[in-house]
C-alpha cells in the first residue's frame, strides 16, 4: 500500500514539476524576442537620427575641398602669369580697382586700366629723381606710389602729367628742379617696380613732406601720418 502511495506521490510530483516548467516557458519564452525587437528598433532610430548629421558633415567636407581646390587653381594661375611677366621693363598698361593699383598678374580684377605713354613714363622718372634723389630706394618707390595713388583717386586729375603738374602740389615743379634733373638707374627701376605693383606705402597715401625742409606744415597738421622713409614722412 505504501508503495502505491509513494508511486502516486512521485507521479504527482513529476506532474507538478512539468507543469511548473511549462508555466515558466510560457512566461519567459517571449521575453528574448521582445528584447531583440527593442534593440533592433533602437538601432534603426539611432541610424535615422544620425543621418542628417552625416549628410551635413559630408556637405561641409565637400564645400571645404572645393574651396581649397579653387584657391590652389588661383595660386597656380598667378604663378603662371608671374612667370611670363617681365618686371625689368615697365608695363604698357596699369590696372586699377576703385581703391587700389593692381599688379599685372591680378589685372583680371581691374575695374579700369590706364595706357602708359612714353612721355608720362619719363615724367614719372623725373619726379621721383627730383623728389627722392638722396632718399633710400624704398623712398623712391613710395614717391612713385603717391603719384599713382593720385592718378587712381577721383579727387585728382586723370592723367599722370596732369597729376605731376597740378598747381602747388610738387615743389620741384614749382622751383624748376623737375626740368633740370636726369633720372638715375635707381629712380628708373623704382618707377618700374611701382608700376608692376610694388607698394612701400598704402593705396590711400597721397602726400609726403620733408619735415626738415618744409615751410608749410598744413599737411602734417591736417592729415594722418602713414609712414616715415628716410627724410620723408608720408600722410593719408
Amino acid at each position: 500500500m505504501s508503495v502505491i502511495v509513494k508511486q502516486q506521490n512521485r507521479n504527482y510530483s513529476a506532474a507538478s514539476t512539468n507543469a511548473s516548467l511549462i508555466q515558466e516557458r510560457r512566461i519567459y519564452r517571449p521575453v528574448v524576442p521582445l528584447i531583440s525587437t527593442l534593440v533592433a528598433k533602437k538601432q534603426v532610430q539611432t541610424k535615422t537620427s544620425q543621418r542628417p548629421q552625416l549628410l551635413f558633415a559630408r556637405n561641409l567636407v565637400a564645400t571645404e575641398q572645393a574651396r581649397l581646390q579653387e584657391q590652389a587653381m588661383k595660386a597656380t594661375k598667378a604663378e603662371a602669369a608671374a612667370e611670363v611677366i617681365d618686371k625689368s621693363h615697365p608695363p604698357n598698361q596699369i590696372y586699377f580697382t576703385r581703391t587700389e593699383l593692381l599688379s599685372q598678374a591680378d589685372k583680371d580684377q581691374a575695374t579700369w586700366n590706364y595706357v602708359l605713354e612714353d612721355e608720362e613714363l619719363h615724367l614719372l622718372h623725373k619726379i621721383v629723381m627730383a623728389e627722392a634723389e638722396g632718399e633710400p630706394y624704398e623712398g623712391k618707390v613710395a614717391v612713385a606710389n603717391v603719384v599713382l595713388n593720385r592718378l587712381r583717386s577721383a579727387n585728382y586729375p586723370d592723367t599722370i602729367k596732369e597729376v605731376i603738374y597740378q598747381k602747388s602740389q610738387f615743389s620741384p615743379v614749382q622751383n624748376g628742379r623737375m626740368d633740370r634733373v636726369r633720372p638715375n638707374e635707381d629712380c628708373i627701376r623704382a618707377v618700374t617696380e611701382a608700376l608692376h605693383g610694388r607698394k612701400e606705402v598704402s593705396d590711400d597715401t597721397y602726400y609726403f613732406l620733408s619735415l626738415s625742409l618744409a615751410t608749410d606744415f598744413t599737411i602734417a597738421r591736417s592729415k594722418s601720418k602713414s609712414k616715415e622713409i628716410g627724410n620723408h614722412t608720408f600722410y593719408k
